[in-house]
């Protein structure tokens, strides 16, 4: 693996209706979790009822297209994910993982309307295992 990325849509709130919101996203979440509610192992818990959508590019896609993919998933779903908006905190998560340690990518800008028109904000978080490229 050079470069890995992977989009999540994350819903936050308070007594989220979890099967409406797969309904009306047309799409099974990834994780669910109510508030209150252990966060794998160890004693972190939930702070809120959260509900996301994973997903990971497969190794020959670019950060462009996997984005915009994503996006393209959503499209549908613009009206209602904006009306959860401001009483839940709803924003599309990119993350980017490399091998190496200087990371380089581009997002487009039919890709960066895209992301506007559905009024979400955007979360990059990007690992770097910190190696070196070698010929």
């Amino acid at each position: 693996m050079e470069n890995s990325f992977t989009c999540s849509l994350i819903i936050r709130g308070t007594e989220l209706d979890f099967e409406n919101i797969s309904r009306e996203i047309q799409v099974q979440p990834s994780r669910i979790g109510r508030k209150g509610e252990s966060i794998g192992k160890g004693n972190r818990v939930f702070p809120n009822d959260s509900w996301s959508y994973e997903v990971k590019s497969d190794g020959d896609l670019l950060a462009d297209e996997t984005l915009n993919r994503f996006l393209l998933t959503l499209a549908s779903a613009k009206a209602f994910l904006q009306s959860l908006q401001p009483a839940s905190d709803v924003c599309i998560r990119f993350f980017v993982q490399s091998d190496y340690a200087q990371i380089g990518f581009d997002i487009q800008p039919s890709t960066i309307v895209k992301l506007a028109e559905l009024g979400l904000r955007l979360e990059v978080s990007i690992f770097s295992w910190g190696g070196v490229y070698e010929d």
